[in-house]
């Protein structure tokens, strides 16, 4: 049985991006590990009119780490998985205001740019990119989204 004590550890381990490895020793423990690790956080929220997505990685639902392949595939990925929040929440590409990049490494800036832009077909959000150091599971790029 998971302590408080661990359970803190594994949530403050998540807010400093620091990727964990844990091994546990039946079902039932692995179940609740997953439950703090995969969503100490909202997918999405709406307030006042608009919805807020938290950071999106290149993380496959199917298999629960990030997508092999390079910074466009993870950003293929990062895409899907936005595409499934937005519909969930009555949204679409077409009402994004707003998005925000994190990049490990900018020499990826033109790759980013050159996917980007295909989900964006009506009209192209604000939009920020920002050099990173580290970002959750090592993934290459992040993002977050606003949207009507």
């Amino acid at each position: 049985m998971l302590t408080l004590k661990t359970i803190k550890i594994i949530c403050c381990c998540l807010v400093l991006n620091f990727s964990l490895k844990i091994k546990a020793q039946n079902t039932n423990t692995n179940q609740l590990i997953n439950k703090f690790m995969s969503k100490p956080y909202s997918p999405a929220i709406k307030s006042n009119g608009n919805l807020y997505l938290s950071g999106q990685i290149g993380l496959s639902k199917e298999t629960n780490t990030i997508v092999t392949g390079g910074v466009v595939a993870e950003l293929q990925q990062i895409f899907k998985n936005i595409e499934t929040l937005l519909n969930e929440n009555n949204s679409s590409f077409d009402k994004v205001v707003a998005v925000t990049i994190y990049l490990t490494d900018m020499k990826d800036y033109s790759a980013v740019n050159e996917e980007y832009v295909k989900y964006f077909t009506k009209r192209l959000p604000t939009r920020t990119c920002i050099a990173v150091s580290a970002l959750p599971l090592n993934a290459k790029v992040e993002l977050t989204v606003i949207a009507e």
